[in-house]
């Protein structure tokens, strides 16, 4: 293992109380009589402390690097209040169901949600707006109660995208934009789609023509036959090992990559013809904890990168020879005080009281909102204000040096005025930009066709002739370089098609940043310019530091929103990518989970989430929701699932069943264009299940108890982030899936146990006098030992998912109980939850 050992200690208890990395460096961990996790301290000393009251609720949270928040609770365990360390108070209102309803800064409404009121949508988010008017988001739902419509509002005017179903598998057979364009997925035999076009004209955007074992296209053709995509991966990790981009007459460009035994990328080999040099390659080695040490390149200078202890840069020559971390005006102990240039002289850095960088040098400033969200930056005389949903997402930017303003419907479409002219920018997943441009009378069409590397960002840009436009590189931390992997004298993407670049994040050329929608990120400084309210894992000296990217090692995954990285597979073809969205409800960074997972039949028919509070679900509820409207679902079905049918307009209705791949579509677009995933960006577990399945809520925030509902139903411990060996697998869903208890009597006598159940395992029950699990997705069921817990579960139920909750007596063999798993809940305040396994749900016998 080349030295790369670690250890880690637990108590009694088996609670994890200390880590030593393979530098030596100790990670330590220490807990309340309750479990509670109240002190995490670095291989610096630096030290993360908590406080909870008698129920396990988070009073308050010190943090060196985020500063102080302190935490208030409704009577039902939501957060109601959050008080951070710029002073800045957050209150939030929820209805009688736990769901939020609006939230307050500083005393003032600033965004509401309202939920039930659209047809078909009991239950379901209808609206949710800026309370300043500036911003509204509207949901209509079809008969499956499928989000088909989003209708978005910003200053007044409405953008509407629409998705399109299938009737036989309730497949997502066509997608409108704002602008009336509309796309046409096909789907093969087995059920994958494989084509995507113009639904007025015809044209194909991308057909792929070739897959491999991993569910990973192989080839693909593209803008209707004039170039071809060619990828190649590694059968025995799944690591891509080249990709190709190749018209009908020449070979634009080739990229291949290597990886070290680890599966950290060690080589990439770029071939670009049209540029010199045409070959160019770089290297890439690491230290001992995985973090980039260096880069080479045949043609070019490399760069050497030194770190402290948890993560923090101590050098980065293409930048600065040093950095250091103390003195400076606020910042915790990860925060960049000052950098020693390069090229000579100093950059100093300031921070407020949360840990948000706000000047550089005096030459920039920046100014964020309570969520710690870039609101205006200044830089060089650039001045660019940014806006945010109710979901904090960015829906408008003002960039006050060009005169021109942005509108974001998601990451779909685009509208940007100034200039004398208005651009209507259509995102086709990662396979185009379509660009329509007016200016007077005058209309003119731009489409870019993308070559994108490992990472997914853009590497490559054609026409739709076959021509090779643009050619794009990115060092390991994310600086624009040139198509052949040659540094740019301005270091910025500048890019006439699109300003997505790095991991396809918006790039803010006049600034020399990337905003990742959750934070904004330095690829110069290496560094965000924020601090992450999430610890991913605990358990890794280098995922405590709040500002790195990625933990050091930028080559090895993404990370879609600043937060939370993504992966890509490991050298033993394993991922740890997951349906798993991690929210901050309470501030601390030490991680809390919240799981989505889609429920079917036939087609998804709802999402149920596990996890976290009221107020954590509503997040990801509100994350989830913007990732699917504008895309829908797609179904699980496998068979024969060939096209079929035509594309209906007006409300997304189910098409009509008819054979053929025709798909008449009202409306019109002048120029193609394709989308690229059928879902969303999540992928979610469990998605085989029956209707009805759902999911326990964790009803205390923050880490809460290490004993809580969330760290079972996440399956993961929630100081650590490792697996915790109970009865929950991988995260899945199963049929009416909630913890219960045990019984105390002796013997092999019966006795009563108790559990809760919903319409679904109800009417099974009856139907067969058993309890059964549903196959492959649970080991068994749990009850509680008395009627009380039993009677509040019921209560608990009802709240958070509505519908019918009914109590289940069950006769029980003692011997049953004493051999099953028996796990202490704060949410059951009287007893224990007992797990009966699969294979001894024969012998129970249900009473009433």
């Amino acid at each position: 293992m080349n030295g790369r050992l670690m250890s880690r200690t637990y108590n009694g208890l088996q609670q994890l109380t200390e880590t030593v990395d393979a530098l030596s460096g100790t990670t330590r961990y220490a807990y309340d009589g309750a479990g509670n996790p109240i002190v995490l301290q670095d291989a610096n000393s630096n030290r993360i402390t908590a406080n909870y009251n008698t129920l396990g609720q988070k009073e308050w949270v010190d943090d060196p690097n985020m500063g102080a928040k302190s935490f208030t609770y409704t009577g039902f365990g939501e957060v109601e209040t959050e008080i951070d360390g710029n002073l800045d108070i957050t209150s939030f209102t929820y209805d009688r169901l736990g769901r939020m309803e609006s939230r307050s800064v500083n005393g003032t409404e600033e965004a509401s949600w309202k939920f039930d009121s659209a047809a078909n949508g009991k239950g379901l988010l209808a609206r949710e707006s800026r309370s300043d008017a500036s911003y509204a988001r509207s949901y209509s739902y079809d008969a499956l109660s499928r989000p088909y419509k989003v209708t978005t509002a910003i200053d007044g005017e409405d953008f509407v995208t629409q998705s399109h179903f299938d009737s036989n598998y309730g497949r997502l057979k066509g997608l409108s934009y704002p602008s009336g364009l509309t796309l046409q997925y096909g789907y093969n035999s087995t059920g994958y789609q494989f084509r995507t076009s113009n639904a007025a004209s015809g044209y194909t955007y991308r057909e792929i023509t070739q897959m491999d074992a991993w569910g990973e296209w192989e080839f693909a053709s593209i803008a209707a036959g004039n170039y071809t995509i060619g990828r190649s991966f590694h059968g025995e990790t799944g690591q891509m090992a080249g990709t190709t981009f190749d018209s009908l007459v020449q070979n634009h460009q080739g990229i291949a990559y290597s990886y070290d035994s680890f599966g950290n990328l060690f080589e990439q080999v770029v071939q670009l013809p049209s540029e010199s040099p045409a070959l160019n390659v770089e290297n890439h080695y690491y230290d001992v904890l995985n973090r980039l040490d260096y880069s080479t390149r045949t043609d070019g200078p490399g760069i050497d990168y030194d770190y402290d202890a948890i993560g923090n840069l101590l050098k980065k020559d293409d930048f600065a020879s040093s950095y250091s971390y103390t003195g400076g005006s606020n910042g915790g102990p990860s925060a960049v005080k000052s950098v020693s240039l390069i090229n000579g002289g100093t950059k100093t850095y300031g921070y407020d009281q949360n840990g948000n960088r706000t000047h550089e040098n005096g030459a920039q400033q920046i100014w964020y909102n309570a969520f710690n969200k870039p609101t205006r930056i200044n830089r060089n005389g650039a001045n660019l204000y940014f806006y945010y949903g109710a979901d904090q997402m960015r829906y408008k930017q003002v960039n006050q040096t060009s005169g021109k303003t942005t509108l974001y419907i998601d990451k779909l479409f685009e509208k940007i005025t100034g200039g004398g002219e208005t651009q209507y920018r259509h995102f086709i997943g990662d396979i185009a930009v379509l660009t329509t441009t007016e200016k007077g009378s005058d209309v003119t069409h731009q489409i870019g066709f993308s070559h994108r590397d490992r990472l997914g960002s853009t590497a490559a840009v054609g026409d739709e002739a076959g021509n090779l436009k643009e050619s794009h590189s990115f060092d390991p931390f994310g600086k624009p370089r040139q198509g052949n992997i040659l540094d740019k004298e301005t270091a910025i993407l500048e890019s006439a098609y699109s300003t997505r670049g790095f991991t396809d994040h918006e790039h803010l050329d006049d600034v020399a940043l990337i905003h990742m929608n959750g934070r904004a990120y330095d690829y110069n400084l290496g560094r965000f310019l924020s601090v992450d309210p999430v610890i991913q894992s605990p358990g890794n000296s280098q995922s405590l530091n709040p500002y790195s990217y990625i933990m050091n090692n930028p080559l090895a995954g993404t990370d879609p929103s600043g937060y939370t990285p993504d992966c890509i597979k490991s050298d033993d073809g394993t991922t740890t990518c997951t349906g798993t969205v991690k929210v901050n409800q309470t501030g601390s960074r030490i991680v809390q989970r919240v799981t989505a997972t889609t429920t079917t039949s036939g087609a998804i028919t709802s999402v149920h989430l596990s996890g976290g509070n009221g107020g954590a679900q509503q997040t990801v509820a509100g994350i989830i929701t913007a990732t699917l409207k504008s895309t829908g679902f797609r179904a699980v079905d496998i068979g024969s699932q060939a096209s079929r049918g035509n594309l209906q307009g007006g409300q997304g209705a189910a098409d009509s069943g008819q054979s053929g791949d025709s798909m008449p579509i009202t409306g019109s677009s002048n120029v193609a264009c394709d989308s690229c995933h059928p879902t969303s960006n999540f992928e979610f577990d469990g998605s085989g299940v029956d209707a009805g399945a759902s999911l326990i809520a964790d009803l205390f925030p923050g880490v809460g108890s290490a004993k809580s509902l969330g760290q079972v139903f996440t399956g993961t411990d929630l100081i650590t982030g490792e697996p915790v060996n109970r009865w929950l697998e991988g995260g899945g869903i199963l049929l009416g899936m909630v913890p219960f208890g045990k019984t105390l009597t002796k013997g092999d006598e019966m006795v009563d146990l108790y559990r809760v159940v919903d319409d679904v395992e109800l009417a099974d029950i009856r139907n067969t006098n058993a309890f059964r699990s549903a196959p492959g997705q649970f080991e068994g069921k749990q009850f509680v030992d008395n009627l009380e817990d039993a009677q509040n579960l019921q209560k608990v139920f009802s709240s958070f998912f509505g519908g019918n909750q009914t109590i289940i007596r069950a006769q029980v063999p003692q011997s049953v109980v004493d051999s099953a798993s028996k796990v202490p809940f704060a949410d059951i305040p009287k007893g224990t939850a007992i797990t009966i396994p699969t294979n001894d749900l024969p012998k129970l016998n249900p009473q009433s």
